[in-house]
């Protein structure tokens, strides 16, 4: 089996396509970012996915960032590559789908690229080069109206082309389902080119990853990954270290119509808590006093989930003045991330984040490098086991991305479980339920 290196453009996005190539039997590692790949754990992997924050930075800094990352996993013996981005091809004229792979497939020698976002089992496929989310078409969807990436058009084709300096081309259903030899075909070395690829259901993805040679750069949703490992599906890996010990908590960053769902049913279970925007606006720190709260749930009833969340409505955000809003969204993150941190030396066993960029701001401010995959809880949502520092260690002061902390012995560091959940994922149960697989 080829070692497999996947660049995953998000936090959540690299547990959804590490989940995917565990659930066919891959041995798959998490690095949160390209100078973290080092340790045993990645010599036994033959799997390894790098983390990235990638998919709204800017071109040039995201073009940098994926090709450290293709660097460091060829050094790590890396002979297929994946490109890992949004199932709803999150993206804009600019970029960042585009560019990154241009800058792949001239960085690794390569002549095609397959494009197959994808992703059945979260309502996502492409029929006759068009995205649907759903029943619905990707720009009648609510992603038209995505703050960062709006998406206003369903072809993909028309999406990729002005991000890429590439010719761009299509692989219709009726070519996929045709066999292996004319999917190889149409993959076949050529001059540099993005091929997209239609697929309506798993056996669509399946057949076209396993038709994929190694001369072509996988690149798509989490869906690619069914067809990348053996025959069949495996089970369910528990945690490496078993089940961690220790309180449970909830930290919600997204304002997505799935989380606010989720929310909304966990609050008729769960202590829950809301941010207080305003106080967030005027600058004070909340971090500490929802800490004090937390643990005094914990102390209650030690091993119920304990939910803590930025927003239930979209007008929560909208009801600030318009210059605070970009503030107040960081505010947020950081506030959750630093609730995190506080609450390590407190008990903290297992904590399940909501948001990509939220789950960003934890595992950064935890100064988690890897993570292993452990039991599904939802397609794309797993349970995962990190190595985490004492609070005081990771915990930064809100006012940037703190730097990992310096681990000088192994008693500095313990095991907790980490779920990083999409915003869209899941279904309304997950936020109470996710908690069955720790038992």
């Amino acid at each position: 089996m080829r070692r497999l290196g996947c660049i995953a453009d998000d936090f959540t996005g690299a547990t959804d396509v590490a989940s995917a190539l565990a659930s066919v039997g891959r041995d798959v590692v998490v690095a949160f970012g390209p100078q973290r790949l080092t340790g045993s754990e990645f010599a036994d992997a033959d799997a390894v996915v790098i983390a990235l924050k990638s998919r709204t930075a800017p071109v040039g800094e995201c073009v940098s960032d994926v090709l450290d990352a293709a660097r460091a996993l060829r050094a790590w013996g890396a002979t297929q590559f994946y490109l890992k981005y949004c199932s709803t091809f999150d993206s804009t004229s600019d970029g960042n789908i585009g560019p990154s792979i241009d800058a792949l497939l001239a960085e690794l020698g390569l002549p095609t690229a397959l494009a197959a976002p994808s992703y059945p089992a979260n309502g996502r496929t492409v029929y006759q080069g068009h995205l649907f989310v759903g029943h619905e078409r990707l720009d009648e969807s609510p992603m038209r109206d995505h703050p960062l990436t709006p998406m206003r058009d369903s072809q993909l084709r028309r999406l990729l082309e002005p991000q890429t300096a590439l010719p761009v081309a299509n692989l219709f259903l009726d070519e996929v389902r045709a066999g292996a030899e004319t999917i190889r075909e149409a993959l076949a070395p050529a001059s540099p080119r993005t091929v997209i690829a239609d697929a309506i259901d798993d056996d669509d993805l399946r057949a076209l990853a396993r038709a994929s040679a190694p001369h072509v750069l996988l690149t798509g949703g989490a869906g690619l990954a069914l067809g990348l490992g053996a025959e069949g599906e495996a089970a369910d890996r528990p945690l490496p270290h078993g089940a961690p010990q220790g309180g449970r908590l909830v930290v919600s960053g997204s304002a997505s119509s799935k989380t606010r769902s989720q929310i909304a049913h966990a609050r008729s279970e769960l202590p829950s808590r809301k941010l207080d925007l305003r106080r967030l606006a005027a600058g004070e720190s909340l971090a500490p006093e929802l800490a004090d709260w937390v643990v005094e749930q914990w102390a209650t009833e030690a091993h119920r989930p304990v939910l803590v969340y930025a927003t239930d409505s979209l007008d929560d955000l909208a009801a600030l003045p318009t210059d605070e809003r970009a503030g107040v969204a960081d505010r947020i993150e950081r506030t959750l991330a630093d609730l995190a941190a506080a609450t390590l030396d407190h008990g903290l066993g297992a904590v399940l984040v909501a948001g990509g960029e939220t789950s960003g701001r934890v595992v950064q401010t935890l100064g988690i490098d890897a993570i292993r995959i452990g039991p599904q809880l939802a397609p794309g949502v797993v349970w995962a086991e990190a190595a985490v520092a004492p609070a005081g260690a990771a915990a930064g002061d809100g006012s940037a991305d703190p730097a990992p902390p310096t681990r000088s012995a192994p008693a500095q560091t313990r095991r907790i479980a980490i779920a990083l959940k999409s915003g869209n994922f899941g279904d309304e149960r997950l936020f109470t339920d996710a908690w069955e697989q720790l038992r």
